[in-house]
This record gives structure tokens, sequence and C-alpha cells, in this order.
């Protein structure tokens, strides 16, 4: 008998604590209608946040083999912290699959070993040097360990630890010895919660809504537009942060930034006297490793009314057309593009208080 596991992993960095992965953990599943609970009882779901401080990367586990959650938050996790995550699934040491993402988009998805199924095409399943060279000390040694033949695939997370720094003891961690292991380790309980179709109470809790928008390409001049939806309660005051690599360009430039959303949220948020518009210059920062990011600030904007996932009222077509309803829209023109890597481009919208 074989191992089987899963988790997910987290870059470390200045701007990813354990603390902000626990807040935001917590705001998205309370948007999944669950809530943080102190009742540890078998309805209940645990979710385990590892910071060993000999590995680069946070570990996260999940107590159920929701497999498709898993690759979804790892992706999430990402796009929110804008650095990399990795989702790993394990099956009885006959094959791995490792699923790579930064800032919000998939890089690249491995199988080492063979595979019960045709899961992912033969020529993506050894990796791409390109997705892991900016976090690999060698990404091409990398590829390689992904080719080799390992009585158990699980054997490849010493190439993993070695080349990218994460900890092969707390990937190959089953979640209840996770659960058992005191340090290093912060267990969090959620339990169910009765919601209603719309959130009006609570903080605002954000998420891109990647099925109605466009993003940028290597253009001169290009208009980009990225939506997003309320999924938790009311408040006031906005912030857009552009960040990215672009941005080390001197010719790319960001003057405003836009933010529309609807006036009543029984018609279409674009659609004539309902749609609502907000302008603010981007302003140019830079973080403590002195990377240059936008910060474009709202204070008048008004988060609509959260969407429930778990809403019950609306289905199918009904329930599309009413989380349109209720989307907003952050929208610029880049302008000088044709040199630039858009591929680590990351724009986040946040409730501030002002």
């Amino acid at each position: 008998m074989g191992s089987t596991f899963s988790n997910m992993s987290v870059l470390k960095s200045k701007t990813v604590t354990t603390d902000k992965l626990k807040d935001f953990i917590v705001s998205h599943m309370k948007a999944e209608g669950v809530i943080l609970s102190d009742n540890d009882s078998d309805g209940s779901k645990k979710i385990i946040i590892r910071n060993n401080p000999e590995s680069k990367w946070f570990t996260i586990y999940n107590d159920n083999e929701d497999y498709e959650f898993l690759d979804n938050f790892s992706v999430l996790l990402s796009k929110m912290f804008n650095t990399y995550s990795m989702s790993i699934i394990n099956m009885d040491s006959d094959f791995m699959i490792i699923k790579l993402s930064c800032g919000g988009k998939k890089k690249d998805a491995v199988i080492v070993g063979e595979p019960y199924d045709d899961i992912i095409p033969a020529e993506k399943a050894r990796g791409s040097i390109d997705a892991w060279k900016k976090i690999s000390d060698n990404p091409v040694k990398l590829i390689e360990a992904f080719k080799e033949n390992y009585v158990c695939s699980e054997d490849v997370l010493t190439s993993l630890q070695e080349e990218v720094g994460v900890s092969a003891n707390d990937i190959a961690t089953h979640f209840e010895i996770a659960e058992d292991t005191s340090h290093d380790i912060v267990l969090y309980s959620f339990l169910k919660s009765e919601n209603s179709d719309f959130i009006k109470n609570g903080d605002p809790v954000i998420e891109p809504y990647n099925s109605f928008g466009w993003e940028p390409k290597k253009e001169i001049k290009r208009p980009c537009r990225y939506c997003y939806i309320n999924r938790g309660g009311i408040s006031k005051g906005a912030a857009v942060i552009i960040s990215g690599t672009f941005l080390k360009n001197s010719d790319v430039k960001i003057e405003e930034i836009h933010i529309q959303r609807g006036r009543s949220m029984d018609s279409e948020f674009f659609l004539g006297d309902n749609a609502m518009f907000f302008r603010s210059r981007a302003e140019r920062k830079y973080n403590n490793n002195g990377e240059p990011y936008l910060f474009s600030c709202f204070p008048d904007f008004e988060f609509p009314e959260g969407m429930n996932k778990n809403c019950r009222t609306f289905e199918g077509q009904e329930l599309q057309i009413t989380e349109r309803r209720h989307l907003m829209c952050v929208s610029f023109m880049l302008c000088g593009l044709s040199q630039s890597d858009l591929s680590d481009m990351g724009v986040l919208l946040q409730p501030v208080s002002i």
C-alpha cells in the first residue's frame, strides 16, 4: 500500500504571513458558507497552516480529499498575495500531480510517474523550464527530476526541496499527522452557516470574476478590464493595487483607474443610468524590496451587497444574471507595452478604511 496525500504550499514573502493567510482563508470560507468555529465536531471542516522555519513555503492542509477545491484555492492564494503557490496530489505512491500558479495564473502542471488515466496530455506532463526558472536554483535539473522513474512517486520531493526550498517532509505529511504536530502549525475548524442569498453585514470579501472581463496583450495601447464580485458585507472605501515586473519598464504608463458598478442590483451594472463610475489617479509606489506598484484610492466607492455562493434561490442562467448585476469592474488604459512581460501582472481590488 503506497502513500496518498494532498496539500498546497504558498511561497513566503514579507507580504505573506500566517495572520494574513488566516484572515484570507477565514474570509474565503465565510463566502463559501462556512464560518470559523471552536466546535470541533464531526461535521466541521478543518484547515491547517504550517509555518516551518526551515521551509521557504507555507504548507496548507485540508481534511478532505477535495482536489478541485485544492487546485482552485491554490490559484486564488497566488492571486491574492501575488506570489507562487503549488497544489500537490500524491496517489498511492504511483504518481504525483504538481500544479504551479503565480499571480492567479496557472503556470505549469506536472505528472511524476504514470497516472491511472490521461489526466494531462503527455507533452505537458513533465514540466516547463520557463515556469520554474524564477523560483528554482536549477530549473533544468528540476525538470529532469520530474522525468525520472521512481519506485515511489513521492521520492521526487527530495529534488523539489533542493530546487525550490519547500520542505519535503511537510509535503509528504498526511493531514492526520499534521494535526497531531504541535509546533509550527495553526489549526482552524469551520462549520456550515445558514446565510441568506445576499450578505449585508460584516467585511467585504472580494473575489475575481474571471468569466467577465479581459486582460491586456502586448500592444502599444490597450484597454484592460478586470471584474470582481463581493461575497461578504457592505463597506465604503476601496483601493486598487496593480503590480508586476512590467512596471519596471519606464515606458509603461497607467494614468487613471476607473471602478464601475451598478446603482441598482435589479439591472445590469453597465447599462445607461444604472452605471456608476468612480475615477482616481494611479500613484506609483514602492514596496520594502524596492519593487514598484501602482496604488489608487476611491474613498467614496461603496461595495454592493455580497452574493452568497451557497444561495438556493437562484440556479443556472438566473444565478449568472444575478451575479453579473452585482459585479464591480476595474478598468484602465495601459500604454507602452510592446516590450513588457505581463505574465505576473496582478490587479487587486480591496476594501480600505478611510
